[in-house]
């Protein structure tokens, strides 16, 4: 087995276990068979956010905080990993897009519009967590969403599962949808992509331009385009890494970048 087709196992074998270990998790709140919580569970209208002040038992509300925490020190060392290799809303749209037979392709400026939905989104989020905790910190509009979502709980549940349902079908034609224009928290760990201590690092003179990489990209991006391998779009799925034959994609630490491999690709050179 080559080196490649091991680590390529190895970020699947991960991919699956945070599916089947955090996927439930997710979305009814425990690891058995019986729902507590999570998406489908939650006593309160928006899932995930109000765990502060939520009278029920769930595993997701237990962990939450050790979640933050992994995902931020994740972020440090290599960016928005979370998004690509443990977030398990992510792995099942990745494996669902698999399915597709054909790919949509969004017009330039429509693409650039709709990734800025989850950048408001972060900013409903914040509002209504605030909200949620005990200090009660004053938001604007937030008292009418809040009083909005109370009084028609069992209409914007029934929405949002609506709604789950159809963008898990429109994963099939547009790949990891969720991630590249809805996802709050996906735009909040975009940011540690310029910031972390491993970056990935395109070593030009071993590139053949097969476009393998892009054809592979879960969401979409162009590893031969400058600034693409480290934007803030890059969900770390490392499909890119996986399906370079030339290892020309590499994983290496901050302090010895550059799109050029010094020494032939030696020197500095993590994975």
């Amino acid at each position: 087995m080559s080196r490649v087709s091991g680590v390529k196992g190895l970020f699947t074998v991960v991919k699956l276990s945070s599916l089947f270990i955090l996927g439930p998790i997710f979305f009814w709140g425990s690891l058995g068979l019986v729902a507590r919580g999570g998406l489908l569970r939650c006593p309160f209208p928006l899932p995930f956010l109000m765990c502060s002040i939520c009278p029920v038992f769930c595993t997701y509300g237990s962990i939450r905080s050790f979640l933050f925490l992994g995902i931020t020190g994740g972020g440090f060392v290599m960016g928005r990993v979370f998004c690509g290799l443990f977030c398990p809303a992510g792995v099942l749209q990745e494996f669902i897009s698999k399915l597709s037979i054909a790919k949509l392709s969004l017009p330039l400026k429509l693409d650039t519009f709709l990734k800025s939905i989850k950048y408001l989104a972060i900013i409903l989020v914040v509002g209504v967590f605030l909200k949620s905790v005990p200090a009660g910190v004053k938001f604007p509009f937030i008292d009418e969403l809040w009083i909005f979502l109370g009084q028609n709980f069992k209409e914007v549940r029934i929405f949002l599962l609506i709604f789950l349902g159809v963008l898990l079908f429109a994963v099939l034609f547009a790949g990891r949808i969720w991630c590249k224009y809805l996802c709050p928290l996906g735009a909040w760990s975009g940011v540690f992509n310029r910031f972390s201590l491993f970056k990935l690092c395109l070593q030009e003179k071993k590139c053949k331009s097969c476009q393998k990489c892009a054809q592979a990209c879960s969401v979409a991006l162009n590893p031969l385009k400058e600034g693409d391998l480290n934007s803030l779009e890059c969900v770390r799925c490392f499909n890119c890494y996986n399906e370079c034959d030339e290892r020309a994609i590499r994983i290496k630490p901050v302090f010895s970048q550059g799109r050029v491999e010094p020494n032939n690709g030696r020197e500095g050179e993590m994975l």
